[in-house]
């Protein structure tokens, strides 16, 4: 019994919720990404197959991110640039974890693309709520609004 009841206050927890949430799209772009992978890797090779189809699903996930996972309120130029560094810095990491598991290693290409996702989960998920999609803190009544300097 105290089990269910832990799993059911896990399950409504908002940071748990949206990591799951976050998990769907993700799930979503990974099954997209490895057909892309599995459609390319061996005419271009692991690196730039992983790259490739990372850099496509990018587009669905950041409308995805935006709106259902993280509910931003504005989405600004800036807002773009944060979300590709970010998911840049990922991409790069993708890329090289098939070159060193593949070339380095000699194991095989056709899982080189898993290990890559067990690192860039967890990164792109902190990244995405701290950084790129961070609620801006609203004033309360009993705060004082803070004056804006002009130079």
């Amino acid at each position: 019994m105290k089990e269910n009841l832990f799993i059911k206050r896990l399950l409504q927890n908002k940071l748990i919720q949206q990591f799951v949430k976050f998990g769907l799209v993700g799930g979503l772009n990974t099954i997209l990404t490895m057909i892309i992978y599995y459609l390319t890797y061996q005419y271009i090779g692991p690196s730039l197959a992983n790259g490739l189809g990372f850099f496509l699903t990018s587009i669905l996930g950041i409308y995805l991110n935006f709106k259902y996972v993280f509910k931003s309120d504005h989405f600004t130029a800036w807002t773009l640039v944060k979300y590709y560094t970010t998911y840049g810095i990922a991409m790069l990491i993708s890329m090289y974890i098939p070159h060193l598991w593949v070339n380095v290693w000699g194991l095989s290409a056709k899982i080189a693309p898993w290990i890559s996702l067990i690192i860039t989960i967890p990164f792109n998920f902190v990244l995405m709520r701290i950084w790129v999609f961070r609620k801006k803190k609203t004033s309360t009544p009993s705060e004082k609004p803070e004056i804006e300097h002009h130079i």
